[in-house]
């Protein structure tokens, strides 16, 4: 019988990263190649040839369009109106690959991050919504946490919510003078108000402990 060397634990390759790896790029050569497509996505004049099984297994917000509506199951084309056409076309690529191109978060702007914050939510891809959320604080300023807060709040994101009133509650002297912030006393009263009671119970907190 032949025998082998036995390859010691640490050298021996992850079948797991590895396989993930294949697999995302093979998908992602899938959707590009838009072989045996069954299903278009349509936004405006534009168009996304996608595969169901792909969406409905990645997305919950699709597995109910597709599922729960005979009449839609039936379709070969779905119509996306409230979502823009940059942000469902990023949304079904990391569907199909489960990442970002490389760099892709960092092009986008505010509006487009929100945006495709926004079509995550939608369709209930959680795990693109939360990178999106933290590229979001990795982009916050006393300029734009109004809108990002407003934004988490829309959209009952807990977690972005209360690391966004945090930063506003350490930086809140430059915030409160930013139109920014104007624009939410106005709009979003209820709202800025649960900030200001967050600020002063803090406040309050930190003296009660000196």
């Amino acid at each position: 019988m032949p025998t082998t060397e036995e390859i010691p634990i640490a050298f021996k390759p992850s079948l797991e990263n590895n396989g993930w790896k294949k697999l995302s790029v093979d998908l992602k050569a899938l959707y590009q190649n838009s072989k045996d497509t069954d299903i278009t996505l349509i936004s405006g004049n534009d168009k996304i040839h996608a595969h169901k099984i792909i969406l409905t297994a990645r997305s919950t917000g699709f597995k109910k369009i597709f599922h729960h509506d005979e009449e839609k199951a039936e379709q070969n084309s779905v119509n996306i109106t409230d979502v823009t056409f940059p942000a469902l076309k990023r949304l079904v690529k990391f569907l199909y690959s489960g990442i970002l191109e490389n760099g892709e978060n960092k092009d986008m702007n505010l509006q487009e991050l929100n945006d495709l914050y926004s079509s995550a939510d939608k369709f209930e891809v959680m795990d693109l919504r939360e990178m999106v959320g933290n590229t979001l604080l990795e982009r916050i300023q006393v300029d734009n946490a109004s809108e990002i807060l407003i934004l988490a709040n829309r959209h009952n994101d807990k977690d972005l919510k209360s690391r966004v009133m945090n930063f506003i509650r350490l930086n809140f002297e430059a915030f409160s003078n930013t139109d920014a912030w104007e624009y939410c006393a106005l709009h979003h009263p209820r709202l800025a108000m649960e900030v200001v009671n967050f600020y002063i119970n803090k406040a309050e907190n930190n003296e009660n402990q000196v």
